[in-house]
């Protein structure tokens, strides 16, 4: 099942799903902002650029 959420932890995404019936087995957090893991390769990391890093202080 893919979920979109914004503002909030995955305490209260297992929560809701818990109520539901439904167990989460694992959660992968895709984007955080505008910043996505799409074209990073498995257990790779990438330096931000300072317009990503301003971008992430003000969210």
């Amino acid at each position: 099942i893919g979920v979109k959420i914004k503002n909030t932890g995955n305490t209260i995404l297992r929560e809701i799903f818990a109520h539901l019936g439904y167990e989460i087995a694992k959660l992968d957090c895709v984007a955080i902002g505008h910043l996505t893991k799409k074209d990073l390769p498995r257990g790779h990391w990438k330096h931000l650029t300072d317009q990503e890093v301003n971008t992430l202080q003000m969210l």
